[in-house]
């Protein structure tokens, strides 16, 4: 019986550390969408017809960086889902 409440609590616990870090992406996720809309307002980016958002004028290395983000948001996004 010991040895069942001794495991019922690390699992309590394993699982209060899972729901700790999914608020912590949450919260990271939070904020890379607030600097992904500074750099949509700074750079005018537009969304295009086909739902991308796109700004010729943006240097490869800025679009590829924008890119990456976004990609990451996407993916912590669906890390918080139950």
């Amino acid at each position: 019986m010991k040895e069942a409440e001794r495991r019922v609590a690390e699992m309590r616990a394993e699982r209060d550390q899972a729901f700790e870090l999914v608020e912590q992406m949450k919260e990271h996720v939070s904020d890379v969408d607030a600097l992904i809309d500074s750099w949509i307002e700074e750079f005018e980016i537009q969304l295009s017809q086909d739902g991308t958002r796109t700004h010729d004028a943006l240097p490869e290395s800025i679009k590829k960086i924008l890119a990456d983000a976004v990609a990451l948001q996407k993916q912590a996004k669906g890390l918080g889902k139950r």
